[in-house]
């Protein structure tokens, strides 16, 4: 059976009353994700957040750090949507630019820095951190970085993800600490430049290619649907 749900205390349970529900209805690739299936999105305030964003600029937007309904018992769960709205326009429906629904796309944040730092490690001694900017606090969204220690060498950047921005920290590890090498104490600001720089080319490429992919499922999705309810 159907039904609208809610997660509280690490359980799903039928949705609170509400005004406006936004349930999850379709779901790619299913038996992964069936726990998912009709859970309001707005019963949790930091995804309502980005669904009221998402409406309000008619743009892909990113949400902070979440655990995945899905994923509640998954180690390394912190993910993040990238939801979309999508308008009536848009798909034909009518000439109206009426909001229709949203496209959703989960990404696990630690899978994603993980490889992308895999394809551009420069060097194994410099550990990345990523903050978001869009957060009162800056929400650490990963690090590898150990702790308590205090770096001798640090750079800083930004990255653009969607409408949002996301800080980008590398630093040097206690190992590249106690090298004496003086021709690449040197060399270090390079490295984290180019590690900063081709980190940002690739996280962007993954997350369009996962967007295009996204938007031409739904599409799809969308078009089957319409031509069972003609039927």
């Amino acid at each position: 059976d159907f039904n609208f749900t809610e997660l509280q205390n690490g359980q799903m349970i039928p949705a609170g009353k509400r005004d406006i529900y936004y349930p999850i209805y379709y779901i790619e690739a299913y038996e992964w994700n069936k726990k998912a299936l009709g859970y309001d999105i707005a019963s949790n305030p930091e995804r309502k957040a980005t669904l009221e964003k998402a409406e309000a600029t008619g743009e892909a937007t990113v949400s902070e750090s979440i655990v995945l309904v899905q994923q509640q018992q998954k180690k390394n769960n912190n993910s993040f949507l990238v939801i979309t709205p999508l308008y009536q326009d848009d798909l034909g429906i009518s000439k109206n630019h009426t909001l229709h629904s949203y496209l959703s796309a989960a990404i696990n944040i630690d899978e994603l820095m993980q490889e992308a730092i895999s394809k551009v490690s420069l060097s194994n001694n410099v550990t990345t951190t990523v903050n978001d900017s869009e957060t009162k606090k800056g929400k650490i969204l990963f690090t590898n970085r150990p702790k308590n220690y205090i770096p001798e060498f640090e750079k800083n950047s930004t990255l653009q993800v969607a409408n949002g921005l996301w800080n980008l920290q590398f630093q040097s590890t206690p190992t590249l600490s106690r090298l004496e090498s003086s021709s690449f104490t040197i060399a270090l600001p390079i490295v984290l430049a180019l590690r900063t720089f081709f980190l940002g080319i690739f996280v962007f490429i993954m997350l369009t290619t996962d967007s295009k992919i996204l938007w031409t499922i739904n599409f799809n999705l969308i078009e089957e649907i319409w031509e069972r309810q003609k039927a």
